[in-house]
């Protein structure tokens, strides 16, 4: 044992020694090189939670390559500013909309955002429309937004929303004005009536004192007919700068749940600066 400790006394005596021999500036050279190493390996090795979040921050700005006429980051070709989807833009008017998950919608104008509690696309992804010009004649524009908010098959109900504008240079305020896709019919002037010549086939329809006469296919099952009513097909659309609606009509069966849509009443939307009315009403068949 006397033995054994001597012999580890000559050998750390012997390391000692050796360390000592070492110059002191190839000691420091050595400890710096050491260190820089082991920083950099900290520094170039994140967690794997914190790289796809990195990834995924640094992907968006790189695709933020598009700004509005304020010079403010919007959206770039696909559509995608990197934090929301856009939906609709006029650019000349320096106007963007941006959906928000899960619900809702951002409208930026004159460099501020306005959030909306719309709802968001449905699952046929018919995107919003929107028209900038003085619907009032009072020397101020308004904006128009048309939203989707049913699509299905034989479906598409869409809801206008107008919103006059404050203050639109600089910051930008809005009252609210709503023409719900399912109220429209509230705003035709008077009722259709219908007659349905079962052996003919022919279904005739009388609106504003005109008469339209078309021809229709009759499912034997489907029961007695009942009537002509409103369905689910709500389209609001631009054009130039008017606001133009169809509103789907549909043969009733005493059978069938759902209406068998045969046209439209067609008409202009006209605001008053408070509330809506239909103008130049007309009724149209969809097989013309």
């Amino acid at each position: 044992m006397k033995s054994y400790m001597k012999l580890m006394s000559v050998v750390i005596i012997g390391i000692l020694f050796f360390t000592a021999c070492i110059p002191e500036e190839l000691r420091d050279e050595n400890q710096a090189s050491l260190s820089e190493t082991e920083e950099t390996e900290l520094t170039d090795t994140p967690m794997e939670s914190d790289m796809p979040i990195e990834t995924e921050q640094t992907d968006k700005k790189e695709n933020s390559d598009k700004t509005d006429p304020d010079g403010k980051e919007v959206a770039d070709s696909s559509g995608d500013n990197g934090y929301f989807p856009l939906y609709a833009m006029l650019p000349e008017d320096g106007i963007y909309l941006y959906g928000v998950e899960p619900k809702g919608m951002i409208l930026y104008q004159s460099g501020k955002g306005t959030y909306f509690d719309w709802p968001g696309l449905t699952p046929r992804f018919v995107l919003p429309e929107m028209l900038y010009d003085d619907l009032d004649n009072n020397g101020k524009k308004e904006l128009s937004v048309v939203l989707c908010t049913m699509t299905g098959t034989g479906v598409k109900v869409k809801d206008l929303h107008v919103l006059t504008v404050k203050k639109a240079d600089t910051n930008p305020t809005y009252k609210k004005y709503t023409l719900l896709g399912k109220d429209t019919n509230e705003l035709v002037k008077e009722e259709l009536t219908s007659t349905l010549d079962g052996e003919e086939k022919k279904l005739k329809i009388e609106f504003q004192g005109n008469h339209y006469t078309t021809t229709v296919n009759l499912d034997s099952e489907a029961g007695e007919f009942t009537g002509i009513e409103y369905d689910d097909n709500i389209d609001f659309t631009f054009e130039d700068t008017d606001i133009h609606v169809k509103i789907g009509v549909g043969m009733k069966f005493e059978n069938h749940a759902a209406l068998d849509h045969v046209g439209n009443i067609e008409a202009d939307v006209v605001f008053d600066g408070k509330d809506f009315k239909l103008e130049n009403q007309t009724f149209d068949w969809d097989n013309k």
